[in-house]
């Protein structure tokens, strides 16, 4: 009798652009533990021809980058090389910081420190969207959250992943 070999799961690639060696070694730790298959860059310009080189599933980046800033990542890919979610992470929260990333193709805008099972969650709920089959829909405006709704402020959105930019404790 023999016995049949399970087909294997095909990798979920995940990009990790961060100037600072200590944090990008902990991202790319902690999301190789949930499963991930991690590829890192530790500057704007290595992020940027890994994302023209190859493509991936995911992004999760720091917005100040030494050598430029997160906020360019993106721009100009063809659709080949858009990662499926794009996270930026930012010690920066005000409603233009955020409105900002997500103008620039990020998903979600995540304050620093960044609760690591938020960062997963967000990561995951990205990745179950289906992929896109045709020309990207027209971004639709969504509210980012902020706390209480007399804060709140709009923003352009590719995605139903609600923008966030800082939760506060306990909420």
């Amino acid at each position: 009798m023999r016995m049949k070999t399970p087909e294997p799961k095909p990798s979920v690639v995940v990009l990790v652009v961060d100037d600072d060696e200590d944090h990008l070694l902990m991202l790319e730790a902690l999301l190789e533990m949930v499963g991930y298959e991690v590829v890192t860059a530790n500057s704007y310009a290595a992020g940027r021809r890994v994302l023209e080189q190859r493509a991936v599933d995911g992004l999760v980046s720091d917005l100040s980058l030494g050598d430029g800033t997160a906020l360019d990542l993106l721009l100009g890919l063809d659709a080949a090389h858009m990662p499926r979610v794009a996270i930026v992470l930012s010690g920066f929260d005000a409603a233009e910081d955020v409105a900002r990333s997500i103008g620039a193709g990020y998903d979600v805008h995540l304050a620093k420190p960044t609760p690591v099972e938020l960062l997963r969650k967000t990561l995951a709920d990205g990745l179950r969207r289906p992929e896109p089959a045709a020309p990207a829909e027209p971004a639709i405006e969504t509210t980012i959250s902020r706390g209480s709704s007399a804060d709140a402020g709009k923003g352009t959105h590719r995605s139903p992943i609600q923008p966030v930019a800082r939760l506060a404790p306990g909420r």
